[in-house]
């Protein structure tokens, strides 16, 4: 939904600029006709007739005038246009999100959404087909009748009636052709410039052999400091790469979207907030919630809550010890309990953090007084 706003804005931004440079010209060729009123004195340049016929149509600046305002007044409303096309597919998705935010708000036993996703599909690819052929759907006889009611409701959650004149004033009094190639273009051009804004990387290189970012022996670089490059996890976070000390300093991201329906919940908050000190009271929720497997195995240790610096991110921050560990290739994962309804807990695999452990330089050599002052 981010990436369809950043096209939109695309489309808004590259039509407004090139409206303002022709609209530029515009009020030169205006300015001038109220000062040469006669337009251009093709004798005094003294061209060849072949130079005249191609270079100027007409002597006055009132031809170039019309046709200027035609092509800028196209152009803004083209752009306007491009901008409300992608913005109504924005707000559909984002009713369709509260839609669903709200159903598992007020019926939280019901947890299979695969249906969305089929109907989603059928009203989008019908409501997609009757623009891209600009409206061919609403002049089939009988399914035009059976297609009117996905009309009105795609209608006003895609906010069709704020562009739609602009969009059937363009397909009415161009030839068809040059709309529905025009149309795909802009369809193909949006996909390719939200799939780039999505993945943030050549959209041309496919690589087939890459496999998913959860799958086992992918690394992602959110997860280590030293390699972030500004952009960290938004789940959990280690220093490095490889560590090598001997104590592992682990930082995990909090949720807030999680406290009301799940971390409130499996720590009776309601019922202990009068009788546990709140600060304690929240710790306690907090590490319920979260916890740590180091090679496949639980890890007991202490929470502490804290601000990073250099994310402002909240979260909890802990150490552990790794002396035990070999040198090599270790597994560190955070683990996340969800409150089921039936009072059981859900154990959910959030993130997944490999780490090499390599020689500890923690150790500290010890120089006695007589052998400092003799250094020095």
């Amino acid at each position: 939904m981010v990436a369809l706003l950043k096209v939109a804005n695309v489309w808004l931004i590259g039509g407004f600029m090139f409206h303002l440079l022709l609209r530029s010209i515009w009020v030169a060729l205006i300015g001038l006709s109220y000062v040469y009123t006669d337009g251009v004195q093709i004798e005094r340049l003294k061209f060849s007739e072949k130079y005249n016929r191609t270079i100027f149509s007409s002597r006055g600046y009132q031809d170039n005038i019309l046709r200027l305002e035609k092509v800028c007044s196209t152009t803004f409303a083209i752009s306007f246009l491009l901008f409300m096309c992608i913005l109504g597919a924005f707000f559909f998705l984002g009713i369709v999100a509260l839609f669903l935010v709200i159903v598992t708000e007020l019926f939280p036993s019901i947890d299979n959404f695969d249906w969305v996703d089929p109907v989603l599909m059928g009203i989008g690819t019908l409501y997609i087909l009757d623009f891209l052929t600009l409206g061919a759907l609403k002049r089939i006889p009988y399914f035009s009748q059976l297609y009117y009611p996905v009309y009105r409701v795609m209608s006003v959650l895609s906010l069709s009636p704020l562009y739609r004149k602009i969009y059937y004033g363009l397909v009415s009094n161009n030839k068809s052709w040059k709309v529905a190639v025009a149309v795909i273009v802009f369809i193909g051009i949006s996909g390719l410039l939200a799939f780039s804004f999505r993945w943030e990387e050549n959209i041309a290189d496919t690589i087939e052999l890459r496999p998913n970012d959860r799958a086992d022996r992918v690394l992602y670089a959110g997860h280590y400091e030293n390699i972030a490059a500004g952009k960290p996890s938004a789940v959990i976070m280690i220093p490095a790469d490889i560590i090598e000390r001997n104590v592992l300093r682990v930082f995990i991201v909090h949720r807030s979207a999680y406290e009301e329906r799940y971390i409130k919940s499996l720590c009776d908050f309601e019922a202990r907030q009068d009788s546990v000190q709140r600060d304690t009271l929240a710790m306690d929720c907090l590490s319920r919630f979260y916890s740590l497997e180091l090679d496949g195995q639980a890890v007991k240790t202490e929470f502490l809550f804290l601000e990073k610096p250099a994310t402002r991110q909240l979260g909890l921050q802990t150490y552990l010890d790794i002396a035990h560990l070999d040198r090599g290739m270790h597994e560190l994962k955070l683990v996340y309990h969800f409150l089921r309804d039936d009072g059981t807990v859900n154990l959910w695999e959030a993130a997944k953090v490999e780490f090499y452990k390599a020689l500890p330089v923690d150790t500290v050599s010890y120089r006695s007084p007589a052998t400092s002052l003799a250094t020095e």
